[in-house]
């Protein structure tokens, strides 16, 4: 089970609301792009992804218009 909540957990699960879980993840998109050259990135449209250290994926915006990053942070080793 998976209760996700932001810095306020209620008193749905109290026994969470003294301890922060961190979860480090980013999200970032490149300014529009010309349609030609978002067609020629990812032509059949699927999200790419690395999961080789760390969770990596790139996909298409749900307009098309712009190339999506994201991804899980490693600060260990």
């Amino acid at each position: 089970m998976v209760i996700a909540t932001n810095g306020y957990t209620g008193d749905a699960t109290p026994e969470l609301k003294r301890r922060i879980v961190p979860v480090a993840s980013h999200i970032i998109a490149t300014e529009e792009l010309a349609p030609e050259l978002a067609a020629s990135l990812i032509p059949k449209g699927r999200t790419l992804s690395d999961t080789r250290r760390v969770l990596c994926y790139y996909r298409m915006s749900p307009d098309g218009k712009r190339m999506v990053f994201g991804g899980r942070a490693r600060f260990t080793r």
